[in-house]
């Protein structure tokens, strides 16, 4: 792996110093770099928040989506093993969980592992196959989801204009996740973090459980009560939270702001 960044780029405007752990962050579906740009002020120094730009959005607009969540993890790992070449920590979301792990699977291959692998709202891989499809529904009922699912402002789907470029991008990622067919590897060795949200914060054992079994080194996890974003309603608790698991469990980061 060598070369310039292809597929996978990383927000330029990210804030960079040579003592910090990258965090590199992987939208859900339909979002992009933007999502995570608002944390670069809420983490400590020792954590520089590496948004991916992915194919298909922002100024990749016009890049082919790969038909395989497999194949955009293989391009992706490329990108970050090139960009951060020591110690990195991978982040995502809903779908953006999937990539991650898919990505931390191809880099632990080629002896290059994420220091620490997260990932937040989205269920084991190996149980992706049962969940909910969406791709069949019209763009009222797709718009609806997304509606009441939080993730893309209520503005956004409003504008008829915005509305007819953010959907189509929600329909290929969402291709992306319900076309994702797990395949049993050995576990991961780096530490994994869950992060889960239910109305009441009980955990789900079943979800934590099937992370868990995902890696052979150190595991935590950690259930808030909200919806599927439930970051966006306590971001200062779960930056918190974040900086000192990876504080805990990939080295001393260094906390000032």
């Amino acid at each position: 792996m060598s070369g310039a960044p292809t597929v996978a780029t990383f927000d330029p405007a990210a804030p960079t110093r040579t003592d910090a752990v990258p965090l590199v962050c992987f939208p859900y579906a339909g979002g992009d770099s933007r999502a995570y740009r608002s944390w670069s002020g809420l983490l400590p120094a020792g954590l520089s928040v590496h948004p991916a730009r992915l194919p298909g959005r922002e100024r990749r607009w016009d890049e082919p989506v790969p038909a395989l969540l497999t194949d955009l993890a293989m391009t992706v790992a490329a990108d970050v093993s090139i960009a951060f070449p020591g110690r990195y920590v991978l982040f995502g979301h809903s779908m953006g969980a999937l990539l991650a792990f898919e990505v931390a699977r191809v880099l632990s291959r080629l002896d290059r592992p994420p220091a620490a692998l997260v990932v937040s709202g989205c269920p084991p891989p190996g149980s992706v196959a049962r969940t909910r499809r969406f791709t069949g529904l019209t763009d009222e009922e797709l718009g609806e989801w997304l509606r009441t699912g939080g993730g893309v402002p209520a503005e956004v789907l409003a504008d008829p204009a915005l509305r007819a470029y953010v959907l189509p991008i929600v329909r290929a990622d969402l291709k992306l996740f319900e076309g994702y067919r797990y395949q049993p590897r050995t576990p991961l060795t780096c530490p994994v973090v869950y992060y889960g949200a239910t109305p009441d914060g009980t955990p789900d054992e079943r979800v934590v459980a099937g992370w868990r079994e995902q890696t052979s080194g150190p595991f935590e996890t950690r259930t808030f009560a909200g919806n599927h974003f439930w970051f966006t309603d306590c971001p200062e608790l779960f930056a918190a939270d974040l900086a000192g698991r990876v504080d805990r469990l990939v080295g001393p980061i260094n906390r000032d702001m």
